[in-house]
């Protein structure tokens, strides 16, 4: 992907729209996979870091030519912005986080009804880095407001609310509010039990549409289940890993081997963190990264990953 990036700059000039955007894929990809070394003891904390460096350089490459070409108070900078501030709070530069984040949140402020959406993730952002540092009655104010946002635009009951219950419980619980914290409690345990359901009852008709011969329709309800379980359960929860594995396995029948690349190695990183490194289930995820790397034409670390999951059956 850097590749690309050069490329681009070859032909457009390095300070063109579609070099920023290129440069906010590859510090995605980056903090994606940093994210990812952190779940994987094997990889560690400098390996994680060493992604979150080359994710941090890409996006301030990108936020610079999109503030020269836009201006500061763009939407695309305000979400570069927002992407870099996450950035920071995973290298521990909280204080370089927070204006960030509150500058994003006041270009999407200030950009009315269209962005409430972002604005929503801005505050949700910034409200977890007081949540961490314990200022706990900045974060309560902040968390009130995105409740209220997707109260308005998802309704009372909708999965999206119930990550927003939940943290405000928590918060209300440390400042010694019991009676607030167990109503939100109480609230966020009902609609997180209504959106597990929704995944299952998603997983279920997408296994169907996979046994009827239709994987590309299969895709999109996977996708539903898979974002419903990493908003209740966590990134690194086994059911998560499980649903990556199913959204990989439905690209796979469409002769699609890219794309559930990235999902399978960060359903390794789960059960390996979960599980242990030896766990017949990390056989089972090793054979299928294994097929996905000889389709590739990858066939020696195909045969690496077949080896691997061989004497993990071994020694069981």
């Amino acid at each position: 992907m850097e590749r690309s990036v050069t490329i681009l700059e070859e032909k457009l000039g390095r300070e063109h729209l579609s070099v920023a955007e290129a440069l906010n894929r590859l510090a995605h990809l980056h903090e994606v996979q940093g994210d990812q070394c952190w779940m994987n003891p094997a990889a560690g904390e400098s390996e994680a870091r060493r992604h979150y460096a080359r994710a941090e350089a890409y996006q301030e490459r990108a936020l610079a030519i999109q503030k020269k070409l836009l201006g500061s108070n763009h939407s695309e900078v305000a979400q570069s912005l927002n992407n870099l501030a996450h950035i920071y709070t995973a290298l521990g530069r909280s204080k370089e986080a927070e204006p960030l984040y509150q500058q994003a949140a006041t270009v999407w402020e200030n950009a009315g009804e269209l962005e409430r959406h972002n604005l929503a993730t801005a505050l949700k952002n910034l409200a977890e880095l007081y949540d961490l540092q314990r200022r706990h009655a900045e974060a309560e104010l902040l968390y009130r407001r995105v409740l209220a946002i997707g109260e308005a635009i998802f309704g009372p009951d909708d999965p999206n609310v119930g990550p927003t219950l939940e943290k405000l419980a928590q918060i209300y619980g440390a400042m010694g509010r019991e009676i607030e914290a167990e109503q939100a409690r109480t609230r966020s345990i009902a609609v997180r039990s209504r959106a597990l359901a929704i995944a299952e009852s998603l997983d279920r008709k997408a296994r169907t549409l996979q046994d009827q011969g239709k994987p590309a329709e299969a895709e999109p309800l996977y996708r539903q289940a898979l974002e419903l379980r990493e908003k209740f359960l966590g990134s690194d929860h086994l059911d998560v890993a499980q649903s990556l594995n199913n959204l990989a396995t439905a690209y796979e029948q469409q002769r699609d081997y890219h794309a559930p690349e990235p999902l399978v190695k960060q359903s390794l990183a789960i059960v390996e963190k979960q599980l242990g490194p030896h766990h017949p289930r990390v056989a089972g995820i090793l054979e299928k990264m294994a097929r996905i790397h000889m389709a590739l034409g990858r066939v020696s670390e195909g045969k690496k990953l077949l080896a691997r999951a061989q004497a993990i059956r071994s020694g069981h």
